[in-house]
């Protein structure tokens, strides 16, 4: 059973390194947008002494070129035509210690 549940955390944890970034940038139409996500503050953990992985991010792309801002984990906005928002997921957490070559 042991084995069953490390072949599967495993598994998940392989999936889950893997991240997307989406990128929406409104032309000309003003829109709402909600955004539920989670693990934006703290990073998904490892498994079986593996290393934590990375938080997500939801950012604000400003129509005037400005820099990006962080927007919250959940949030709706209104939108306004140009305005742009990136949503990067977080990255899964390890499976076991790294081994050195």
């Amino acid at each position: 059973m042991r084995a069953k549940l490390q072949a599967l955390a495993f598994n998940l944890a392989m999936t889950l390194v893997a991240v997307l970034i989406v990128a929406l940038v409104l032309e000309g139409v003003l829109a709402a947008a909600t955004v539920p996500s989670e693990r934006r503050a703290t990073a998904p953990w490892g498994l079986a002494g593996g290393a934590p992985g990375a938080p997500g991010r939801n950012r604000l792309l400003p129509a005037d070129g400005s820099p990006a801002r962080d927007l919250p984990a959940k949030f709706t906005r209104r939108m306004r035509a140009g305005e742009g928002l990136e949503i990067s997921t977080p990255r899964g957490g390890g499976w076991g210690p790294l081994r050195s070559s």
